[in-house]
């Protein structure tokens, strides 16, 4: 099983900038096999959309570090851990842009970088970036197509409804081609990822007693041919270690053996959320 970690991206863990590339580092030593970071933009102050369901947005919204800076210093002080995001709202950003920035990226880390993107739930958040929710699908495929493009293709042209990219050159090429993930349980979602091959980022609350992942064992089916998959677990304060590590152990036995932890809702310190960590190793090794 291999187990990774959040940084600490969110809240009151990223006001402790100084700690953030020892926690990484030290994540890293204690055996963390991926590093992760997410994609908020802001936390609307009235939101159209709640988070998960709700009405709000959780506070720790409110300050969120950069994904790609976190990324980038990141990639220069580990050697080993998988550096994924979890995920980027690809329709916000400029796909040829984008692939510069990831590729920039991956060579820095040596080839470490799993790109997972999602389409967003927050018609806010697409407001404020200045990209029409509607078509949201559409920009997310053509974004897709110019990213394998950008990094297999000597010659980009491209020319579809929402880009157009002239005939030229980009010779920056990652280390090898990055694994795309993509998150989502629509029917669209899953289709999507059976079409573009890509792997499969699902996600699990824990609450205050373990999980069962035999809800995601069924809608990975519906994918329909084998899809690499990481597994995001997502827990709360009141969520005991035990829960966690149960729901981790009974996620590998159903084949999510490839997962990671995100404390960001659980501790307040980046030391505490490395406690955390180093006690869910033992307890799942």
């Amino acid at each position: 099983m291999r187990i990774g970690i959040a940084l600490p991206q969110f809240g009151p863990q990223s006001r402790r900038v100084d700690e953030i590339i020892p926690f990484a580092v030290e994540a890293e030593r204690l055996g963390a096999a991926s590093l992760w970071v997410a994609d908020r933009l802001y936390a609307p102050a009235e939101p159209v959309v709640g988070y998960a369901g709700g009405d709000d947005v959780p506070a720790e919204f409110r300050r969120v570090f950069d994904p790609f800076a976190l990324l980038s210093a990141v990639a220069t002080h580990t050697s080993t851990a998988t550096l994924g995001s979890s995920v980027l709202n690809l329709p916000w950003y400029q796909p040829v842009a984008l692939a510069r920035l990831l590729t920039s990226i991956d060579l820095l880390s040596g080839g470490r970088l799993l790109p997972g993107f999602g389409i967003g739930w927050s018609p806010d958040e697409y407001k404020a970036s200045g990209v029409p929710w509607k078509g949201r699908g559409a920009r997310f495929d053509e974004a897709l197509d110019l990213l394998d493009l950008a990094w297999t293709a000597d010659v980009l042209s491209y020319e579809g409804e929402h880009h157009s990219v002239p005939a030229g050159y980009v010779d920056l090429k990652p280390a090898r081609k990055p694994p795309v993930h993509l998150g989502g349980f629509s029917k669209t979602a899953l289709q999507r990822i059976a079409r573009r091959g890509a792997g499969w980022l699902p996600v699990l609350q824990v609450g205050t007693t373990a999980q069962d992942p035999a809800p995601l064992v069924a809608v990975r089916e519906q994918i329909g041919a084998p899809t690499p998959a990481v597994l995001r677990l997502n827990a709360r304060r009141d969520t005991p270690l035990s829960a966690l590590a149960d729901t981790a152990l009974a996620s590998a036995q159903a084949g999510f053996d490839d997962l990671f932890v995100d404390l960001s809702y659980v501790v307040d310190e980046p030391s505490e959320a490395l406690d955390r960590f180093a006690d869910l190793l033992a307890k799942t090794a």
